[in-house]
């Protein structure tokens, strides 16, 4: 937060009058950008005396690449998929043998951590558990069950 500052503004032209109020939030994501275009927006500072003058944000969407980098990927409990609401950075593989055209994540759905070895069964390194042909997932933390 800048000194003094009671909150700030963010819009997507140069326009404080127009802009989103934010409060006091110092980050704000995004979605629907268009692939490989510039994006230029624009934030203020202020507080009762004035606002500072802009200060342009510029940023590309990039192309997801799989194998490099990594995927986050925020699942929620709407729509009947995840057990409970949770931000997961995966990585990603691709050229798998015999099926090298597909991208993979380099661990489990739901799973807090990759396993540590090939007999950790943590709900950590687990992650979620499905039932065959039902998109429903389900946690298990060794004792309770979600959604029950």
């Amino acid at each position: 937060m800048v000194s003094d500052t009671t909150s700030y503004k963010w819009g997507t032209s140069d326009n404080f009058a127009a802009a989103t109020d934010m409060g006091t939030a110092t980050t704000k994501t995004e979605t629907g950008l268009a692939y490989g275009t510039a994006n230029i927006h624009y934030t203020w500072a202020y507080n009762p005396c004035g606002n500072s003058t802009s200060t342009p944000l510029t940023q590309s969407a990039i192309v997801f690449e799989c194998g490099t980098g990594t995927l986050v990927i925020n699942h929620l409990t709407t729509g009947g998929v995840a057990p409970v609401n949770k931000s997961v950075m995966y990585g990603t593989v691709t050229n798998i043998p015999g099926e090298t055209s597909k991208c993979w994540i380099t661990r489990n759905l739901g799973d807090s951590q990759q396993a540590t070895a090939v007999n950790d069964n943590t709900e950590a390194s687990a992650g979620w558990y499905w039932q065959f042909n039902r998109k429903q997932g389900y946690k298990h933390d060794g004792s309770v069950v979600k959604p029950s």
